[in-house]
């Protein structure tokens, strides 16, 4: 097959296994965080393949579709929706959860924060409505407790390079019998409330929130700035100190007073500090 293929590093062994088996990458579209689609840039660049990573314009797709006689479009990882006459040739989503349930652009935080029962794998087909197209094939993903958004992707990424060579294999076959998505169930984009730490929580909560945004980071107050973080320490401690107060701070990290202990931020697992007008923008309350 001829194909488009729509994606960022994170699947980026779809691209590898979809030549394997000796299909022709046409077109390569990337639509990622910056850095998370250099690797297939760069491979892109390097075989002389035509790149977008700018959002397309109406009819681009078909276009290219008509012109370069383009077999299926592939979606791995791409974040914008992508249009097209879904009529006209095969199309591929791979999706991180077992659809119908959980479709949406953070689906995988919402995994591991409380829909763990959700947690697999879905190819799909495209349609006019996100998630939302015939199902291919699924995987599902076991979670053990204490596994976060990390571990799931982990998983995912695995569970990836395993389904895909079967549905390449059979792709004609499970095309025509795919199973059509009745009805689903939407899980809406993560807002700030998911993201944001309280030192008042239980320490069992901050795990929670913070494993199920990962390499993503949530948002914690510490002493008047609020903080883009992707990982810290708790630990129990019986104390007197106000809960939130900052209790140290040296060149590594800070100690912060929590409900049930201690809780220490190591400064390289701190993304960023946001600004007084962002947080305020983000509706966060700020002491000045």
């Amino acid at each position: 097959m001829k194909i488009a293929y729509f994606g960022d590093d994170f699947f980026i062994n779809c691209f590898y296994m979809l030549r394997e088996f000796g299909h022709e990458i046409a077109y390569v579209f990337v639509c990622a965080e910056e850095g998370y689609g250099d690797k297939l840039l760069a491979l892109a660049n390097a075989e002389n393949i035509p790149i977008r990573f700018d959002k397309v314009e109406a009819g681009f797709v078909d276009k290219i579709i008509c012109e370069d006689k383009i077999d299926c479009v592939f979606s791995a990882g791409y974040g914008w929706k992508i249009k097209f006459d879904y009529d006209a040739v095969m199309s591929v989503n791979v999706h991180p959860t077992l659809l119908p349930m959980g479709r949406g652009p953070d689906a995988a935080a919402w995994v591991t924060l409380k829909y763990r029962e959700s947690a697999g794998v879905t190819f799909h087909k495209l349609n006019g409505v996100f998630d939302a197209g015939d199902i291919l094939c699924q995987r599902s993903i076991v979670l053990e407790e204490q596994d976060g958004w990390e571990m799931y992707m982990a998983k995912v990424q695995i569970e990836v390079a395993w389904a895909l060579p079967e549905l390449l294999e059979n792709i004609s076959e499970l095309y025509e019998k795919a199973m059509s998505q009745e009805s689903g169930v939407n899980w809406p984009p993560a807002t700030i409330a998911e993201r944001l730490i309280d030192w008042d929580m239980t320490q069992d909560k901050i795990r929670t929130i913070t494993k199920a945004f990962g390499r993503w980071g949530v948002i914690a107050l510490v002493g008047d700035t609020y903080l883009l973080i992707n990982d810290l320490e708790l630990s129990t401690y019986s104390h007197s100190f106000p809960v939130g107060k900052p209790l140290n701070e040296d060149r590594y990290a800070f100690t912060i007073a929590t409900k049930e202990g201690l809780a220490l931020l190591a400064k390289k697992n701190i993304l960023r500090t946001l600004d007084v007008t962002e947080a305020r923008n983000l509706g966060l309350s700020i002491g000045h």
